[in-house]
């Protein structure tokens, strides 16, 4: 059971921040039967139209810290539930091009991230490969 959701809405603002969030009851509850969190992934985007494009911030699950890369809660799918929802809010919204930046966090699930990015059709290029840091990209159109 999943729950994909977002806050995006479709506007006349040229540049805005929005989430995808992605929740599931599985492993999210405590002793007594309380959420722990309100979700369990989350891709942070950033949306300008004077580009037509998409910027991925942050795509994160539960568990990691503050960067692109993941570790996938428990190996669910999460993030690639949050990326197929950000892939076809970005058609749906006649996106031309996103991208994001792999940071040095990332180096430690490289290969993770690099599986599930070009599963989705991006290209990923390593500006500095002994760091990690590097680029992620995918024409829409």
């Amino acid at each position: 059971q999943y729950i994909v959701f977002t806050d995006f809405k479709f506007d006349e603002q040229k540049q805005k921040t929005n989430s995808i969030y992605v929740y599931t009851p599985f492993e999210n509850v405590d002793k007594y039967g309380h959420s722990k969190a309100d979700y369990q992934s989350q891709l942070l985007f950033e949306t300008n139209r004077w580009d037509n494009g998409m910027h991925i911030t942050v795509l994160e699950t539960l568990g990691s810290e503050s960067r692109l890369a993941f570790y996938d809660f428990e190996n669910m799918g999460l993030a690639q539930l949050a990326l197929k929802a950000f892939i076809n809010l970005a058609t749906k919204a006649d996106i031309a091009q996103v991208d994001g930046t792999i940071s040095s966090f990332d180096k430690v699930n490289l290969t993770k991230l690099r599986h599930i990015f070009t599963k989705f059709g991006f290209t990923i290029k390593l500006t500095d490969p002994q760091t990690g840091i590097g680029k992620i990209s995918r024409k829409m159109q």
